[in-house]
């Protein structure tokens, strides 16, 4: 089913300099990704995890990749395992927390234990990102108080938003009360990309910088 890696830029708004990569797996034309990827077990989600962490440890690039993973894979004992002994004084990775709607139906007792999660990735220098941000996500993340280096706000959100600066710049300073950058989403052009360079947002991401491709051998 999986064919290889693509790679998505992540830019500094400011001058388009490549900070990172965005690793995602790509498949065969024939196959649904969203299908595919929501119907996978935990077993192979997190040996997903294990694969993508191990490219970005062992490839020979100076960039730090990001690394999607859901609350499952954040909160199983495997993700320690895989992350457990490596040397983060030069980070090759970062993670995204990718179900963010599905932690609104998590208990107390697993959203506590999400929280202490990923204060300890953090303090092993690894950055922790919360991906497509809403403002009905972000209101519950402040009030379960989540602290993450980085957010990263949904595309249909700028979508709606992109040419209005005020609003736009509004969301992007509640963001900054969950995190310490902002990431825009979704820059199909370069009209995108002058509605989020003049808003207070540090970096951006999408289809306006091509994706870089890398199959495997199969």
């Amino acid at each position: 089913m999986l064919t290889g890696y693509k790679f998505e830029s992540i830019r500094r708004l400011n001058n388009q300099r490549i900070i990172a990569w965005e690793m995602l797996s790509t498949l065969r034309p024939n196959i649904d990704a969203e299908v595919y990827f929501s119907s996978l077990s935990q077993e192979k989600r997190i040996s997903l995890f294990a694969n993508q962490v191990n490219y970005a440890l062992y490839t020979p690039c100076a960039q730090c990749y990001y690394i999607n993973a859901d609350s499952e894979v954040f909160l199983s004992s495997t993700m320690a395992e895989v992350i457990a002994g490596h040397n983060f004084c030069q980070p090759k990775f970062a993670l995204e927390l990718t179900d963010l709607c599905n932690i609104m139906q998590l208990s107390s007792v697993q959203i506590r234990k999400l929280r202490q999660r990923i204060t300890q990735l953090q303090a092993m220098n690894i950055q922790v990102w919360a991906d497509d941000v809403t403002p009905g996500l972000i209101q519950f993340l402040l009030k379960e108080k989540f602290y993450f280096y980085g957010v990263k706000i949904d595309k249909y959100v700028f979508w709606e938003l992109r040419g209005h600066q005020n609003h736009l710049n509004d969301l992007i300073r509640t963001c900054q009360k969950l995190c310490a950058k902002v990431l825009i989403e979704g820059i199909e052009n370069y009209h995108d990309f002058l509605s989020a360079q003049l808003s207070v947002a540090d970096y951006g991401q999408g289809y306006m910088w091509k994706p870089v491709a890398h199959s495997f051998n199969l």
